[in-house]
C-alpha cells in the first residue's frame, strides 16, 4: 500500500486527480486488509482522499472522509486540523472548534505544543547554516484582518 499511496500523492500533486483518487482509495485497501490493519496507514490515506475531495470542491465528501480518519486514528493532529477547516467552510462553527482543540492536543501528546501548565519554551531563531531543534514550535501565523 506504500506504493500505492506516494503514487497518490504524486497524482495528487500533478492535479491528476481521477488517477489520484485510484492510487489511493488502492493504498486505503491495502491499509486496511486482514490479517493485521495499517490504522495510521488508513488514516493517512483517507485524510488525503479528502484533499482530492475537496480539490473537487466536494467539501462533504472531504468532511466524511476525514471522519472515518479520525476513527481510523485519533492521534493524526493534520487530519483534525483539516476537519477543522472543512467544518468551517461548512459553516459548522461548534463542530470546527471541537476538531482544532482535538488537534492541539494532538501536538501536546507529541510534545510539539507547550501545554498551559507547562512553561513556554524560548523560540529562538536558529543560526546560520544550523538546522532547527527538534519539537520546537514554530510562532504562529499573524491575523492579516485588522
Amino acid at each position: 500500500p506504500d506504493t500505492q499511496f506516494g503514487l497518490g500523492l504524486v497524482a495528487r500533486g500533478e492535479d491528476r486527480l481521477e488517477d489520484a483518487d485510484r492510487f489511493l482509495t488502492k493504498a486505503l485497501e491495502g491499509f486496511s486488509a486482514p490479517p493485521k490493519p495499517d490504522a495510521v496507514g488508513q488514516a493517512r490515506a483517507l485524510t488525503r482522499l479528502s484533499d482530492v475531495a475537496m480539490r473537487r470542491g466536494e467539501v462533504e465528501r472531504a468532511e466524511q472522509l476525514l471522519e472515518r480518519a479520525v476513527k481510523a486514528s485519533a492521534v493524526q493532529h493534520e487530519t483534525w486540523s483539516k476537519l477543522a477547516r472543512v467544518r468551517d467552510r461548512l459553516g459548522k462553527e461548534k463542530e470546527a472548534d471541537a476538531a482544532r482543540a482535538n488537534a492541539e492536543r494532538s501536538l501536546e501528546a507529541l510534545g510539539r505544543r507547550p501545554t498551559e501548565a507547562a512553561p513556554a519554551q524560548q523560540n529562538t531563531p536558529a543560526q546560520p547554516n544550523t538546522p532547527a531543534q527538534p519539537n520546537t514550535p514554530a510562532a504562529p501565523p499573524k491575523d492579516p484582518t485588522p
